[in-house]
């Protein structure tokens, strides 16, 4: 009897903290972007820095606890832009994200920091002029920041943050039409922030 007791108050206590962990769906918006890239190697010239925009809608899935932390995966697509001109090939990228939210005794208003990794793809397109060792190049992405969380439901979450990224692409090789060749390795960083909207199916 003792030994069903003791376990009935255990499988109490796993289902009790299980309750308050759940599924959580959402997507994202990157409002504002201020990026740069930085080239090096680039037909043996200094290093190329120029300034982008990467503003993607985001497509997430994950667990966590309402109002305490949650972690989902992500994917997102979009076609930087630069000086007004937009890249000839879209950016993709998945990852991994997580949130720790702040009790500050609001049972809406939730402070938050995160950080995140990804990975990410993008067709290479050459030239007459210039000719790539590959048709895809590989990114590995690190994020870190902060921002706020509002439920306006205990099912629906508004999200806000903003985010440092730094982003390390694939190294190139390339060759020119005229017989010159070399190494490129690039990487961007910078600022973003981002509004969304969690739902979480199964609160209460």
């Amino acid at each position: 009897m003792k030994k069903y007791l003791l376990s009935l108050a255990a499988f109490g206590t796993i289902t009790a903290q299980a309750s308050n962990f759940g599924l959580l769906v959402g997507v994202d918006y990157t409002a504002l972007s201020s990026m740069n890239q930085t080239w090096t190697g680039l037909l043996g010239d200094n290093d190329k820095t120029y300034d982008f925009t990467y503003r993607p809608i985001t497509f997430k899935v994950g667990l966590g606890t309402p109002g305490e932390r949650y972690m989902y995966i992500y994917y997102q697509s979009a076609t930087p832009e630069t000086d007004g001109h937009a890249w000839d090939v879209k950016l993709n990228e998945v990852g991994y994200e997580y949130f720790g939210q702040f009790d500050t005794g609001s049972k809406r208003f939730f402070p938050a920091w995160m950080f995140g990794v990804s990975y990410g793809w993008h067709d290479m397109k050459g030239s007459e002029a210039v000719e790539y060792d590959q048709d895809t190049r590989r990114t590995f992405g690190l994020k870190l920041g902060g921002g706020i969380s509002y439920y306006v439901i205990p099912e629906i979450e508004f999200v806000a943050n903003a985010n440092y990224q730094i982003r390390f692409y694939q190294a190139l090789n390339y060759k020119t039409q005229y017989g010159l060749d070399d190494t490129v390795t690039t990487y961007d960083s910078g600022f973003n922030v981002v509004i969304g909207v969690n739902i979480w199916p199964f609160a209460r």
